[in-house]
Formats: structure tokens, sequence, C-alpha cells
């Protein structure tokens, strides 16, 4: 297992992304949370296998909300938490 963090920006509040996030996060069994952040930035942890990983910032990038607007993505590395689902927080 590994685990990431993703800082998003661009139109990505208030356009149904996190439900996106959502969705794609259950279809590709990764746990983690995704949340909107104060600056109208979206921050996603998520933990899966290095594959699920790759399959699901990949999704991200290409299947998000039709109304929201990916200007930027920062992916960092980080440690395990003990996530038992993926969530909106």
């Amino acid at each position: 297992m590994k685990a990431i963090n993703l800082s998003i920006t661009g139109i990505v509040q208030g356009v149904g992304f996190r439900y996106t996030t959502l969705r794609l996060a259950r279809q590709l069994e990764v746990t983690g949370f995704v949340t909107n952040r104060d600056n109208g930035s979206v921050y996603i942890e998520v933990q899966g296998t290095e594959q699920q990983l790759k399959h699901f910032t990949t999704a991200i990038q290409q299947t998000s909300s039709p109304f929201a607007r990916i200007d930027q993505i920062a992916i960092k590395q980080q440690s395990l938490k003990s996530f038992n689902q993926f969530e909106i927080r």
C-alpha cells in the first residue's frame, strides 16, 4: 500500500468535483477523503496499491466534473493512515 495527497487548483469547488472524486475512488477501491479548502482548492488524501493510485490520478485529470477546470495538481507522498473507505469531508 502507498499513500499520496493531492492539492488541486482551478475551478474545483461548487461544480460537483468532490462527488465525482468520491465516485472514482469507490470504483477504484481506494480509501481516503476529499475536502474543500478555504483558498478555493480541493485537497485529497488517498491510499491504495501503486497501480490504483496511478489510475486514480489519471482519472481525476480526465474525468473531473464537466463544469470543473483543473489548473494544477500537486502530488506528494505521505505516510499511510487507517482509512476504512473514501469519503467527502
